[in-house]
């Protein structure tokens, strides 16, 4: 993970080498800096990861994952009963504290 913003608290040297992606995520979304949950990670999810299910503390974090790069087959992520994968462009927000888990069956 390459972390921007971490439970409220920015990694200065990472912010320093993204400057554009920070100032466009502040202007839309400020509380990102300020909230002790708010985060801004870049992750890479390797060919074949499997990440059990799991449920996340509280519900007061909405989780948003935006797509940059995509392999085929997508990686996928089940949030409830619901399965859906990753599309470049394109957002998946879920609530933390419902279960999920994700299945990358690439091997990119």
């Amino acid at each position: 993970d390459f972390k921007l913003v971490e439970n409220g608290k920015r990694h200065s040297v990472n912010c320093a080498r993204c400057p554009d992606t920070l100032r466009v995520v502040l202007e839309r979304c400020p509380e990102v800096a300020t909230q002790i949950r708010g985060s801004l990670i870049f992750s890479r999810l390797a060919g074949g990861t499997v990440v059990r299910p799991h449920c996340g503390p509280t519900n007061a974090r909405i989780r948003i994952h935006l797509g940059l790069e995509v392999p085929d087959p997508a990686p996928r992520i089940r949030v409830g009963t619901e399965w859906r994968s990753w599309e470049v462009g394109k957002c998946l927000v879920f609530d933390d504290s419902f279960e999920h888990e994700v299945i990358h069956p690439g091997d990119k």
